[in-house]
């Protein structure tokens, strides 16, 4: 399923928001993601806005530049539109699940940046043996390094959560 048509997800949908300011948050929120799983353009659309700036924050702490931020966030939106139906009221708030999609999306950006690199490094000379180990180490240290900058900075972003977004490890 593909971004619904016609859908200006950074101009907010007049009316909606302010009738969500006077329902209860999660109540108002489930209906919002029970009319997406619909298929619901303009409900996602209210998700979007509502949702937009956390998502980038997070994507932000992770990837540490500002245009791949807001790719990871519209990524991870474009997502939850694709899977909805995934959800589960039962299974915990909309915004765990969706900042668990971000925190998948912005890894997955870093660790294939890493990847890169490493699949980009020189490769061994035949006639120098020890150029070969110190390229082995050097990749080696550059994985480890970046596999821990990734777990230092989930559990940045964990801690940084509101209180009241329940983290599970899933």
């Amino acid at each position: 399923m593909a971004v619904p048509p016609n859908v200006n997800v950074a101009i907010p949908v007049p009316g909606v928001l302010d009738a969500a300011a006077s329902a209860s948050g999660s109540t108002w929120e489930r209906e919002l993601v029970r009319n997406c799983q619909k298929g619901d353009p303009e409900a996602f659309r209210a998700l979007v806005v509502r949702h937009q700036r956390k998502a980038y924050g997070v994507a932000l702490g992770i990837v540490k530049d500002r245009d791949l931020a807001w790719d990871v966030a519209q990524d991870a939106f474009l997502r939850v539109w694709q899977h909805a139906d995934r959800w589960r009221p039962e299974g915990g708030r909309f915004t765990t699940w969706l900042y668990r999609v971000v925190v998948n999306a912005a890894t997955l950006v870093v660790v294939r940046t890493a990847m890169s690199v490493v699949s980009n490094a020189p490769t061994c000379v035949a006639d120098r043996p020890l150029s070969c180990v110190a390229l082995r180490f050097l990749t080696w240290v550059l994985v480890s390094a970046v596999t821990c900058e990734v777990v230092r900075l989930l559990s940045t972003v964990v801690v940084t959560l509101p209180s009241w977004v329940a983290v599970s490890a899933a």
